[in-house]
């Protein structure tokens, strides 16, 4: 067996007062100011949790739990979120869109880091809670926002709306029944705008509308 070398011996000295004083982390910390490079001592490349990621990195740079291989629950790795999909391993949603980064990658293939993968205004998050594509931007559900009387009719505000589709307004006199009609002239308007849209009623008549996407 090989004896230590004198830069050896004095980094262990170091790193044996820290333990006693600090604990295991700041010795660490001390093997890594002592200047060792990677193999010069195995205690510096630990990786207690086998998430990809050493103790070292995880306390001093990552900020994760070195002893949990997910720290922030989200069915993704530390390591594979530091190295692989470069979201954030301590917030279980980088992109705030409602939906885990592990979701994301590995049930609905979204992007992990743009809230609306499709682009199509709406976020992956609430795509897939109504039960449209997250991945097609012509796959999503049109919420309607305001319906107002006016003398000359009902308008009818919805939201999104894009350039690219064409949408037509549709009344029924029972919600249940399915005997939707199309409304007089309200039917494949171009949007105008990304966004806010409004179609307008002239007939008035008691009922429920609906906004069928083309």
């Amino acid at each position: 067996m090989n004896r230590p070398s004198h830069k050896e011996n004095e980094v262990i000295t170091r790193g044996l007062l820290l333990i006693e004083k600090f604990g295991r982390a700041a010795a660490v910390i001390g093997i890594v100011v002592a200047g060792l490079t990677s193999g010069d001592c195995a205690f510096a490349d630990v990786d207690t949790d086998g998430d990809g990621l050493s103790d070292s990195d995880e306390i001093n740079i990552y900020f994760t739990d070195p002893n949990n291989p997910d720290t922030d629950g989200d069915g993704l790795s530390d390591g594979d979120e530091i190295m692989t999909t470069i979201t954030d391993p301590n917030n279980p949603d980088s992109d705030g869109d409602g939906l885990t980064d592990g979701q994301e990658v590995l049930t609905y293939f979204t992007d992990p880091l743009y809230s609306d993968t499709d682009g199509d205004m709406v976020s992956d998050g609430y795509e897939v809670a109504t039960g449209t594509d997250p991945l097609d931007p012509s796959s999503y559900y049109i919420r309607i926002m305001a319906v107002q009387g006016q003398s000359q009719g009902r308008r009818v505000t919805f939201w999104p709306a894009t350039t690219h589709n064409t949408y037509t307004l549709q009344w029924a006199a029972s919600f249940s029944s399915g005997n939707w009609t199309n409304v007089p002239s309200q039917t494949s308007v171009s949007g105008a705008t990304n966004g806010m849209m409004t179609l307008t009623d002239t007939n008035a008549e008691t009922g429920f509308y609906r906004v069928k996407v083309q």
